[in-house]
């Protein structure tokens, strides 16, 4: 069956218009995804800077814990409380972030309830032995390895979790980058941490503490 003159011509000039159409939709669909993509960065991110300024935070308590239980001060104690009034206040705050994180439409929504889980047992463990350390019945080894340092492990690898983007190329670079310098910080704090004990308990290295230093650097 032939076609018409008129429905030809109409053929013709309906074309344009659906190539239009076509171009129109392709970039709309483009536009969403990038705009979902900058939201689902932005919420990351964060998420991400919590996270990290409680890691940074609870890394502070750690180094004010061994150094009072190098030399048990009253002005070191005060300190000490006053910074475990901060990383509680750091959790409340994440906690909180992680909470309204649950109830949005978002791939970080299934994390959340893991991932406050997790937080609120560290919180739990840590919690538990601020008495014993103020009393100075604290095992120094369970406080700055088995607690504190697995706890911050714990903490790190949840931030590196939630910072593969997949976004675009440069993001995931800069993101990289931003896990090794998470990583290279840790790995000074904790040997600062150690070396901080040793100096307030002003007695010499026993030689396998000296051992677990050189183990720290490398």
């Amino acid at each position: 069956m032939q076609l018409g003159l008129r429905n030809r011509l109409r053929l013709i000039s309906l074309l344009p218009i659906l190539i239009l159409f076509i171009l129109a939709s392709y970039y709309v669909y483009n536009a969403y995804n990038s705009y979902r993509g900058a939201q689902q960065l932005q919420v990351r991110l964060e998420g991400n800077k919590q996270l990290n300024d409680l890691i940074n935070n609870l890394s502070r308590e750690r180094g004010m814990t061994v150094m009072y239980m190098g030399n048990a001060s009253a002005a070191t104690l005060k300190s000490l409380h006053a910074q475990r009034a901060i990383v509680d206040q750091k959790v409340a705050g994440y906690q909180k972030h992680l909470a309204e994180l649950a109830h949005t439409n978002t791939e970080e929504a299934s994390k959340a309830d893991s991932l406050s889980q997790l937080i609120a047992n560290l919180q739990k463990e840590i919690v538990k032995s601020r008495p014993m350390v103020d009393d100075g019945t604290a095992d120094f080894n369970k406080i700055f390895t088995d607690l504190y340092g697995k706890s911050e492990e714990k903490l790190i690898n949840e931030l590196a979790s939630l910072a593969t983007l997949h976004f675009d190329e440069e993001v995931n670079s800069l993101s990289s980058s931003y896990l090794s310098l998470v990583r290279a910080n840790e790995y000074s704090s904790i040997e600062r941490d150690y070396i901080t004990y040793v100096l307030s308990r002003a007695t010499p290295l026993a030689e396998e503490e000296l051992n677990q230093w050189i183990s720290l650097i490398a």
